[in-house]
Order: C-alpha cells, then sequence, then structure tokens
C-alpha cells in the first residue's frame, strides 16, 4: 500500500485589537448612541485612508467582536466597504449630523458606492449643498445594479455588432430561405417590415454595382 501525506493550507487570520477595543465600546453604548457610533465611522475611515489596516482586518475584527452580542449594532462588519464614503459624507454635511443617524448615513454611503463607485464617491458627494439633496440624486442599490447590467449588455451588443457582416446576414438568410421547399405557400404578417427590408436591399444592391 502506499500513502500519500496531504498538505492542507492553514488560513491565518489577523485581527486588530485597538479596533476590536474601540468596537466593543461603542457597541455598549448601544444604538442611540448617534454620535458615537458617527465617531467611530470616522475612526475606521482613517485607519483605512491611511492604510493602517486594511479592509479585510477591519471586517475580520468587527466580525469577531460582534459574535454572540444579542443588542443590536450599528455599524456592521459588512458595512466596511463603504465607511471611507460614509466619513466624506459625514464630514462634508457636519452641521447636519445632529439631525442624521449614523445608520442613514451608513445606507446613503452604501449606495453612493453602488451608483459611483470608490472613484466617483467623493466628486458626487462634494456636488451637494444637502444630505436631502445627496439622497434624492442617488440611485438605489436596485437602480444601480439594473442600471450597470443594461451597460454591460449594450456594449455585448455593440461588440457583437461590430462581428456581423452584411455578407454573414445574407448567407443566414440564403440558408433558412433554402430550406422552404415552396415559396409560393410561404407569407408574412409583417409586410410593411418586409418591403423595409427589400428597398435597403435594393439601395444596396445599387450602390454595389456603382462601386
Amino acid at each position: 500500500m502506499s500513502s500519500k501525506n496531504t498538505q492542507k493550507a492553514v488560513e491565518i487570520t489577523t485581527f486588530d485589537t485597538s479596533l476590536q477595543t474601540a468596537y466593543m465600546a461603542v457597541i455598549e453604548q448601544g444604538e442611540e448612541a448617534n454620535r458615537a457610533n458617527l465617531n467611530f465611522i470616522l475612526d475606521v475611515a482613517e485607519l483605512l485612508n491611511t492604510k493602517k489596516i486594511t479592509q479585510e482586518i477591519a471586517i475580520a475584527s468587527m466580525k469577531e467582536t460582534a459574535k454572540g452580542i444579542k443588542v443590536g449594532i450599528v455599524v456592521k462588519h459588512g458595512h466596511v466597504a463603504s465607511l471611507t464614503i460614509a466619513s466624506q459624507i459625514i464630514l462634508k454635511f457636519e452641521e447636519e449630523m445632529e439631525n442624521q443617524t449614523a445608520s442613514k448615513i451608513l445606507t446613503l454611503a452604501s449606495r453612493v458606492l453602488s451608483d459611483k463607485k470608490a472613484k466617483g464617491a467623493k466628486a458626487h458627494i462634494d456636488s451637494f449643498d444637502t444630505v436631502e439633496e445627496l439622497d434624492k440624486n442617488t440611485l438605489s442599490k436596485a437602480e444601480a445594479t439594473a442600471r450597470d447590467k443594461g451597460e454591460i449588455l449594450d456594449i455585448a451588443v455593440e461588440v457583437m455588432a461590430e462581428d456581423i457582416t452584411l455578407e454573414s446576414v445574407m448567407d443566414f438568410n440564403l440558408d433558412y430561405l433554402k430550406t422552404i421547399k415552396d415559396l409560393r405557400d410561404k407569407k408574412t404578417t409583417e409586410l410593411e417590415k418586409l418591403e423595409q427590408v427589400i428597398s435597403l436591399l435594393i439601395t444596396i444592391a445599387k450602390n454595389s454595382k456603382t462601386a
């Protein structure tokens, strides 16, 4: 008998203890501690912006800290990707923060990220004077996703159109028409459309004769 030595890679998760301590302190203050949650967003965003921690470490640290906690948590590890954008909103509209909840800012930041992506977020935020204006002029996640899918589809259609030649279209139609045993029995319910196609083909034929 032969034996094989199987080696499995051990994944090591890194935590930031200082972040975990600060996060626990915010969680213990509860959902009503709005300013504390806003400040925590600013602090984590600063760490991310200055590259003192990575998003992966922030997510792992917050996720580990929140394990088993039953009380409501405002800033969750799922918000990490948009925390820098949330901080930009807080700083831009600082005077409004007394009347804005951290939860709303986090939701809005996530929408800005979906709508304008990371590169266009700051310019988008800076183009408005109030949180309300920013809110009204930012797509929902669903709207942004639908738009992005539409843009991808449009690009795909354009690429396909570039690969289609008039000759390939004619070849396809000839192959199709040849499969019809008796054209005298073939009719269309789109006579006007057929006449438009015939007219265009006649024009192409005339152009080709004079070319």
